[in-house]
């Protein structure tokens, strides 16, 4: 499982959508290998459903994967045919308290 935020990148002034391993697996060397493999796959292909790669950022030991942001519904989302207008991130996120994604 992966923390999922959206960010912005102030290399390219951008939005960003940051992927973050969150603690208890950040260390684990098999779930971190199948983090990058993903990473490798997907940066492999092009098609308009599937997230553009911009990076695989470090901060410490853990990992973060950049991508295009992908709007719509979400899985929590209770009706996902019907999109809900999004008004902020209430908590604090693994992108906040990382660094990551600032």
């Amino acid at each position: 499982m992966v923390e999922v935020c959206r960010a912005r990148d102030p290399r390219f002034d951008r939005d960003v959508a940051v992927k973050i391993l969150p603690g208890e697996v950040a260390f684990h060397p098999e779930r971190m290998g199948r983090f990058e493999r993903e990473a490798r796959v997907v940066a492999a292909l092009k098609h308009p459903t599937i997230a553009a790669i911009h990076g695989l950022e470090e901060s410490g030991p853990r990992r973060a994967l950049a991508t295009a942001p992908v709007e719509g519904p979400t899985l929590s989302d209770p009706h996902p045919r019907e999109p809900r207008r999004r008004e902020g991130h209430g908590g604090r996120s693994a992108c906040s308290s990382t660094g990551l994604g600032r």
